[in-house]
Parts: structure tokens; C-alpha cells; sequence
């Protein structure tokens, strides 16, 4: 149970909650330390790739902004009353995104996976303008 704040002292919590921020900053402020942060190990390409591409504490990997892309289509085609296209095209963008570990895309090519997501992506970013009518 958290200590209750006392005059001039902080709480347990409240030290816990600025350390865990202190680390979101750090993650976003500062690749290497979000990296060293997030990972006990080498500086190795497979590690370094796993961060960028699979780790969804990082809020610039591909796993992480992808999960947010399927949020917040979600949030539109619950205020749409439908859903579109663009929705499933993210989903299964993400699943294959994040149902691979690092060897697979290493075995793969790392090459090869991140120019075919980023086709993915380019897709999916043409569906969604026809989804939601934007124009140019």
C-alpha cells in the first residue's frame, strides 16, 4: 500500500510514477539511452532492429505506431458506425508485423520486410484517403 503524502516528504508512489516517467523520456528523448534502457544486451544489429521494428515500449518502432494506427481506426469506424477496408488492411498489417521475432525477418531479409511494409503502408494510407473521402 502507497505511503499518503506527508508535509515535505514524497510519497512511494509518487517516486515510482516520476521514475517510470523519467524512463518514457528518456525512450523518446534519446534513442541510445531508450535503447540501453529497454534492452541488457549487445549493441548487436538483430538487437538494435528488434527495438526498432518489435518493441512496442518505443513509440517510434514500426509495432508500436502500427498498434496505434489500428487504435485509432478503430475509434473512427466506432464513430462511423462501420468499418472499413483500411481497418482490416491495418490489422493485418500489425498481426504480421508483430507475430514475427527478429530471426524470422533477419531469415526473410531485413531488406526485403521493411520495403514490403513500407508497400504495405503506402497501401494502406491510399485506402484509408478512399475510406474517409479525403481528397487533394
Amino acid at each position: 500500500m502507497p505511503k499518503h503524502k506527508q508535509a515535505g516528504q514524497t510519497t512511494v508512489l509518487t517516486k515510482m510514477t516520476a521514475n517510470i516517467d523519467r524512463k518514457r523520456l528518456q525512450c523518446r528523448s534519446h534513442p541510445q539511452r531508450s535503447f540501453r534502457w529497454a534492452v541488457d544486451g549487445d549493441f548487436t544489429a538483430a538487437n538494435i532492429a528488434s527495438f526498432l521494428i518489435l518493441d512496442t515500449r518505443m513509440p517510434r518502432s514500426l509495432s508500436y505506431s502500427l498498434g496505434r494506427i489500428v487504435t485509432n481506426l478503430g475509434y473512427l469506424a466506432e464513430e462511423y458506425g462501420e468499418t472499413p477496408a483500411s481497418h482490416d488492411m491495418a490489422v493485418a498489417l500489425r498481426a504480421r508485423v508483430s507475430k514475427r521475432d527478429i530471426g524470422a525477418i533477419f531469415e526473410e531479409g531485413l531488406h526485403e520486410f521493411i520495403s514490403s511494409v513500407l508497400r504495405d503502408t503506402a497501401s494502406l494510407g491510399q485506402q484509408i484517403e478512399q475510406d474517409y473521402r479525403f481528397t487533394r
